[in-house]
């Protein structure tokens, strides 16, 4: 029996309860301003909540201060694609008071399709232990990324991504392909330029960059540092296209942002009278329903004079499309009108779209027609870059073990320590006690004979495998050093990777500038960057310097390997190719070329157009007569693919046969030249592999606007990797080196003997 009476029992209870909810009020009140005591951050990374993974890839940081005042370098963490995170420090220090808001742009380079993000602040852009830190979801709605609550889901290396600036319509484009189709476009739609990256290599993942200049606000407010950002990007490796509809004339003023990103001389604007031209160049039946000349649904179209510009499309004596090779990128202008009226309501809108941006070799057949996804010999192996990244793995001294000894080694000591030792106890119990101790003799012998084997078949120091390509743009004599890189250690190692491009022979007129950092496996295999491996993140993490071309505080673990890719510009002097090449009617070439680099050119080739011509080797000065009879020409695209002509017995015919890809082989040679002029062999169709991850160092396209490209081996070393300061031994190094050389050509009806040069 209690000595509370029922009705004072029932009273406390209510006085309990009623307490304890208004210290829960109480608390939540108290909370507020420990809440309100953290910074708030929002994170947007890539366009509009889009971007490929394996890029670097532009990230806006919205930081704001809570109560108290914050100061420092504010960074940016992702994982790579072996889990690791690397660090970018912003260049410039904040400060900022309580409440205030500062926005902070970086440039990361995400390796896992959903990403490990941190997002911090140092006193120091050297120091290690951050100030703050927070993590940035991962794997969010992209309409949620675009608010900048998180990171959305990457687009795997094989999905094209076009960026569009400025009022136009793409969902037909996007539309276009069904839905079980290999691969996807999608469209991140931009109205300020304010919001692009101000540094060129914030375009690296982008494949088309759109500029609709129909706005005139737009090209009147278009930032000159995106501008020269985006001209930069384009002779590097970009491909830009405008649009132009009424407003763009504006562009074309002297000074103007905009002004090197347009083609061709301004006069005014026309209309369109017919559109058969435009039906042809997107392969459809479907006609254009035109309107008047001079009527409410008029078709503008922009007179311009194509100077040096390629006309690809002309409706009459109208130029519709104009491109041209810039550096290393390319440049195409469209003077139709695309918001127009009857053109947006054109059913063939999409396949136009599609053939503009230069899409349809991407997805299948010239047609436009999607190719089904090809059977890989290495299960993930999905584009030429993981077939090259594999060829560079291995190791004559440190060759990879089989799975088979593996298996057989775990076999043998399964048997040695269950069968043999039961079977021995059992036939003589009186040893039975001594079964511990054996069990454990057979675990250190298995761990002695595991580490020494390892220490007999793995090499004891450290070795790389090396392509070097530098290529070199005639006009604007210009060079861009790329390489390729695997390292293996021996040991474990945490230090400075640093890379050097070796261009003081071309006479370079300043210093190489670019980056070092990893290259991904683009498939879905093991470690690579679109596997469905949820994402975590180690403890270690390493800095990015591109200003110096150096990874710092990079681990590398025991008898393992890294990838790497770097990536350098400088202008030269003079080009190291002296040409004077016409080509006319005959398609045959007229002139001379002379080797004025330090190297020997070792099985030299030019290709022009659809030929190619075999020099060999070619020593420095040597000139060498393009009209000569010992220098034949070939088709290109039977040069690279192996066709050849042999009697048919049971036909009692001439027929032809291709050599055909292999996708399984470790032939760097084999590799680099598929990858030179992927699109000129058939794209995916002969290879079986995509070219989307370095993309760049395909030309085909540039053969198609009059230009030449000189192909040529030399033996050195055009770069070299430091560990730690110090370079690798030369012996410890097995490397390939390529020179490529593009050139323009002159083109149109045959001179005069005494104008052959």
């Amino acid at each position: 029996m209690t000595w509370f009476p029922l009705r004072a029992r029932g009273r406390f209870r209510v006085s309990v309860r009623l307490a304890l909810v208004v210290l829960l009020v109480l608390g939540s009140a108290l909370d507020v301003p420990a809440a309100d005591a953290e910074p708030k951050l929002r994170a947007y990374l890539g366009f509009q909540g889009r971007w490929r993974v394996g890029f670097w890839t532009p990230l806006r940081v919205e930081l704001t201060a809570g109560s108290k005042p914050l100061a420092g370098y504010v960074f940016a963490e992702v994982s790579d694609p072996d889990h690791t995170l690397g660090r970018v420090v912003a260049p410039k220090r904040i400060e900022l008071a309580p409440g205030q808001r500062a926005t902070v742009r970086l440039l990361v380079r995400p390796g896992r399709v959903v990403p490990v993000v941190r997002v911090g602040l140092v006193a120091r852009p050297e120091d290690a232990r951050p100030i703050w830190v927070q993590n940035v979801p991962s794997d969010v709605l992209v309409e949620q990324a675009r608010q900048g609550l998180g990171v959305a889901r990457a687009l795997p290396t094989h999905h094209v991504l076009v960026v569009a600036v400025g009022s136009v319509e793409l969902e037909s484009l996007v539309r276009l392909l069904p839905k079980d189709a290999p691969t996807r476009i999608v469209v991140a739609a931009l109205d300020d330029p304010k919001r692009l990256p101000a540094q060129w290599l914030g375009y690296e993942g982008v494949d088309h960059l759109l500029l609709a200049l129909g706005d005139k606000q737009l090209v009147a407010r278009f930032p000159a540092r995106q501008a020269q950002a985006i001209d930069r990007w384009l002779h590097r490796q970009g491909r830009v296209t405008v649009v132009l509809a009424p407003g763009a004339e504006a562009a074309y003023e002297a000074g103007h942002p905009l002004r090197p990103l347009v083609l061709g001389t301004w006069n005014h604007w026309g209309g369109l009278r017919r559109s058969n031209a435009l039906e042809e160049f997107a392969d459809t039946s479907v006609p254009v329903a035109l309107g008047p000349v001079f009527g409410p649904r008029r078709v503008h179209v922009a007179l311009l004079d194509p100077g040096s510009a390629q006309v690809v499309l002309r409706q009459d004596t109208l130029p519709l499309l104009l491109r041209e090779s810039r550096g290393f990128g390319i440049l195409s202008c469209l003077t139709v009108d695309m918001q127009a009226e009857p053109l947006l309501k054109w059913r063939g809108r999409g396949k136009f779209w599609l053939r503009l941006l230069e899409l349809h070799p991407l997805l299948g057949s010239e047609s436009g027609g999607v190719s089904r996804p090809a059977r890989f010999s290495h299960v993930g192996v999905t584009d030429l870059a993981g077939q090259l990244r594999g060829a560079l793995e291995q190791f004559e001294e440190a060759p990879a073990v089989s799975f088979m000894v593996v298996s057989l080694l775990i076999l043998g000591y399964l048997v040695l320590a269950g069968p043999v030792p039961y079977l021995f106890f059992r036939r003589w119990p009186q040893y039975s006690p001594w079964s511990w101790v054996v069990l454990a003799l057979l675990l250190l012998a298995a761990a002695g004979l595991a580490h020494l084997l390892a220490a007999q078949w793995k090499a004891q120091r450290l070795l790389a495998n090396q392509v070097d390509l530098v290529d070199v743009d005639q006009e604007t004599a210009t060079a861009r050093a790329t390489s390729y890189a695997v390292l293996y250690t021996p040991e474990m190692l945490s230090g400075q990777v640093q890379w050097r491009a070796r261009l003081e022979p071309l006479r370079p007129s300043s210093p190489c500038r670019g980056y070092l950092s990893w290259l991904g496996h683009p498939g879905t295999a093991l470690g690579g960057m679109a596997s469905g491996a949820p994402a975590t993140s180690r403890n270690d993490v390493y800095l990015f310097d591109p200003q110096q071309m150096r990874m710092r505080q990079l681990p590398l673990w025991q008898w393992s390997t890294r990838s790497f890719v770097a990536r350098g510009f400088a202008p030269l002097e003079q080009p190291p190719l002296e040409i004077q090449m016409a080509v006319y009617r005959d398609e045959f070439p007229r002139g001379y070329l002379v080797n004025r680099s330090p190297w020997r050119w070792q099985d030299a080739w030019l290709a022009y157009q659809r030929w190619v011509i075999r020099l060999g080797e070619v020593k420095p000065g040597q000139r060498i007569d393009l009209e000569m009879d010992d220098l034949p020409r070939r088709e290109l695209q039977n040069e690279l693919m192996g066709r050849e002509m042999y009697y048919d017995t049971k036909s009692r015919k001439m027929r032809s046969r291709l050599r055909p890809y292999d996708p399984q082989s470790f032939d760097v040679p084999s590799i680099v030249r598929q990858m030179f002029f992927h699109r000129a062999t058939g794209g995916r169709e002969y290879a079986q592999l995509w070219h989307r991850y370095q993309g760049f160092v395909d030309w085909s396209e540039h053969l198609e606007l009059k230009q030449g490209v000189l192909v040529a081996r030399v033996a050195p070393r055009l770069s070299q990797l430091e560990v730690n300061g110090q370079p690798l031994d030369a012996s410890a190094v097995r490397h390939w080196s390529w020179l490529r050389i593009k050139f323009p050509l002159r083109t149109g009806s045959p001179p005069t003997t005494a104008q052959v040069p």
